[in-house]
């Protein structure tokens, strides 16, 4: 298992890495094109998403409360997913990218704020670990921002034809 976290823990490093931008002094982020991953790692992702799932099942650990690794696995794959490239990558689905990312922002503040308003109307309950609860939320706003961007594209090619 340790193997599988080093795996994980490199993945995490060189994806960062690789989209972080260069010159930390020039960012501006209106005028910052995203530096994304190439389009086949999303099918990368994908099977490693059911790769995750399929050990966690084999280990009889499918509880997301129970598996550090089926959180964080399937938290990597997402991340992978949302930053990836499209085939045709123009100025519209970068302005779909930014549009969804707005979203998920949204939606995890709004997550947060549920999850702290559920804790203040019954303090009886409790969530086990912020840790899991946290990547819980990261994972539920990483997947409305990629259900966000895919619809918004598939409305507008059907739009378009």
């Amino acid at each position: 298992m340790k193997i599988l976290g080093i795996i994980v823990f490199s993945c995490y490093f060189l994806i960062a890495f690789y989209l972080y931008p260069p010159g930390l002094r020039q960012v501006d982020v209106f005028k910052l094109n995203p530096k994304l991953l190439p389009f086949w790692s999303k099918f990368i992702a994908l099977i490693w998403i059911i790769f995750v799932i399929i050990h966690a099942y084999f280990i009889r650990r499918i509880e997301w409360t129970e598996n550090y690794f089926l959180l964080v696995g399937v938290n990597l794959g997402l991340v992978i997913i949302t930053f990836t490239k499209d085939k045709l990558e123009d100025e519209f689905s970068i302005q779909i990218r930014w549009k969804a990312m707005y979203s998920a922002m949204i939606s995890f503040f709004i997550f947060i704020g549920l999850g702290g308003s559920i804790r203040i109307i019954s303090p009886d309950i409790k969530f086990e670990n912020g840790f899991y609860f946290l990547f819980m939320l990261l994972n539920a706003s990483l997947i409305v921002n990629i259900t966000y961007y895919y619809i918004s594209k598939y409305k507008l090619k059907r739009e378009n034809k």
